[in-house]
């Protein structure tokens, strides 16, 4: 019998301020938080950092991040964590990857590597193992019409074949 999925949950999401957004702190960045799979960066000291399918985006300024999901009008939560790392670890942990790679390396593999986790295959249950040791301080929204939304439940096997299909 197929276990049923749980979807999670995310609430009190607050509404972009470009006068108290936390860009010197460290933030995870969910992108398309309803696609499937979305996409995930980490940011710290004004810095944004991602794996995609086509390379990576290392020490972008999160004011430009932030002028591009504007003008995009593009969906995206910034989840504030209570989280110690710096610009410089994330440039040391990035080096590491050049891509993600189907069916071995996600976006998720480099952030994993930040909050020093081990377990986490997905979006899922890494916000469960945050929520779970209280390393969520804010929410912020873009694009996002409300202040709670559930997230879709999704498989590791959807998430390689997403990046499969982005290769070609």
């Amino acid at each position: 019998m197929e276990q049923l999925k749980s979807k999670q949950l995310i609430d009190h999401i607050q509404p972009f301020d470009a006068l108290t957004f936390p860009s010197e702190q460290a933030c995870l960045w969910i992108w398309n938080p309803l696609e499937v799979p979305p996409h995930m960066g980490i940011s710290v000291n004004n810095a944004y950092f991602s794996l995609k399918w086509n390379g990576k985006d290392e020490a972008l300024n999160c004011s430009e991040m932030i002028q591009r999901i504007q003008r995009k009008n593009i969906p995206v939560l910034a989840l504030q964590l209570d989280a110690n790392f710096s610009k410089d670890d994330c440039i040391n942990v990035f080096n590491q990857y050049s891509r993600t790679i189907p069916n071995s390396i996600t976006c998720l593999a480099p952030i994993k590597d930040l909050l020093q986790l081990s377990s986490p295959t997905k979006l899922s249950e890494l916000l469960d193992l945050l929520t779970e040791n209280q390393q969520v301080k804010s929410v912020i929204g873009f694009n996002i019409a409300s202040n709670c939304i559930e997230l879709p439940e999704y498989s590791l096997e959807e998430i390689h074949l997403h990046l499969q299909n982005r290769i070609g």
